[in-house]
């Protein structure tokens, strides 16, 4: 299908007919843009007649300008390129017929975008917009270049893969991370609109309003680090994507978040702190490397003081803390030292007049729920590994974490 499309679409943007393909001031400075297009088997039915990308289109299109379409699967390429000049005998004609024939030329890619589909497994946005940058690289001189995203932003392969659970991690240190590896493309002074963030479907689990601001924020950071400027639009999708042939995608685990419950006779556990796990990473609680003593004591005591006056005044709150190193899988080494570190937490909080027997203790070394993986044991992002998580100890998570 991309092979078609692509021999559609490059004749249709390069060809130079008598007909016109602008009514445009010359003067002005052309539009370029490059359209994202994600029709791949985690995400819904994107959206390509929405109004910004027919602005963008159309603006390319009236400006003499430069279009490019990518499709976007685990081995993105350009579906089709080229210049929307035509002679310049031709930009004299009647300016009510260059307004239509300049209608016509962009209705006419709006139309061949709906038939862009993902040939390869998986999903690889993040080359998807190395390539943009590529190709608006041979738009005209002094372009005003756009760069359009009909996408989930859900990424299963590549340097960005969700798989890694980044969803877990701080957004500015993904893209510190992927900025030292040199895999963000240079946005400088380009606007980066992106449709359809986070409208994902089956395989992929439905993304939760706090999921989807994440996933957002991420994208943010590393469209920023990039020099863009993005602008994130809240569009809906037009439905599922009833195109049963696309290739496999496979699904990205993330943490379910539970449904908030109210006991009006309760007031006093309205606000419960561990409705989701408490991290206590290297900036709230750092250790000495490779031990389980505490850098500074006296912070660390002044960080879990607000931790052990919620369980006085919850006295029937048990906790689990899970101990978690750097670095991938697990040795025995991994699991002792964090193990220990949990240990030591542990007796901070006995030390403020918690009972032992409401304290559980695991290690779990490079393999929790919450690792970001990939990431090596320097750095910010494997600074966040190093950790220690609070949990209600009877919640789901710590149970099913107490079985294993």
């Amino acid at each position: 299908m991309k092979r078609i499309v692509s021999i559609i679409m490059t004749f249709m943007l390069v060809c130079s007919c008598f007909m016109g393909c602008s009514y445009q001031n010359t003067k002005e400075n052309p539009k370029a843009v490059a359209i994202l297009i994600g029709n791949h088997a985690n995400s819904k039915k994107i959206n390509v007649n929405s109004q910004f990308v027919q602005e963008a289109v159309s603006g390319a299109v009236s400006s003499y300008g430069y279009v490019s379409i990518i499709s976007i699967d685990g081995d993105p390429n350009i579906v089709a390129s080229g210049s929307c000049d035509i002679q310049e005998q031709y930009k004299h004609a009647d300016p009510q017929k260059l307004s239509s024939d300049a209608t016509q030329r962009t209705l006419k890619i709006l139309e061949d975008l709906t038939y862009v589909y993902a040939d390869s497994p998986e999903v690889d946005t993040l080359e998807a917009l190395r390539l943009a940058v590529k190709s608006l690289n041979d738009a005209p001189a002094n372009s005003e270049k756009t760069i359009v995203i009909l996408d989930s932003g859900v990424c299963t392969t590549g340097l960005c893969d969700f798989h890694n659970n980044i969803m877990n991690a701080d957004a500015e240190a993904v893209a510190d991370a992927l900025d030292e590896l040199q895999a963000i493309p240079n946005l400088n002074g380009i606007e980066v609109i992106w449709i359809n963030m986070g409208e994902v479907d089956n395989p992929q689990e439905e993304l939760s309003p706090k999921q989807i601001n994440k996933l957002i924020s991420i994208w943010e950071a590393i469209i920023k680090k990039g020099g863009g400027i993005p602008d994130i639009k809240d569009v809906p999708s037009t439905g599922n994507n009833t195109k049963v042939d696309l290739p496999m995608v496979s699904p990205i685990e993330i943490d379910k978040e539970m449904p908030i419950t109210f006991n009006p006779s309760d007031k006093s556990k309205i606000e419960n702190m561990f409705t989701e796990p408490l991290f206590l990473r290297e900036e709230q609680v750092q250790f000495i490397a490779d031990s389980d003593m505490l850098v500074n004591p006296d912070e660390a005591d002044k960080v879990l003081n607000p931790i052990a006056d919620y369980m006085k005044n919850e006295m029937n709150f048990n906790l689990l803390l899970v101990g978690t190193t750097a670095g991938d899988g697990i040795s025995d080494y991994s699991i002792s030292l964090s193990n220990s570190r949990a240990e030591r937490i542990k007796q901070v909080l006995i030390d403020k007049g918690i009972s032992e027997s409401r304290i559980k203790t695991i290690g779990l070394g490079g393999n929790d729920p919450w690792h970001i993986y990939n990431v090596g044991t320097s750095g910010e992002l494997a600074a966040q590994n190093r950790k220690v998580v609070l949990l209600d100890a009877d919640s789901e998570t710590a149970q099913e974490l107490l079985e294993q």
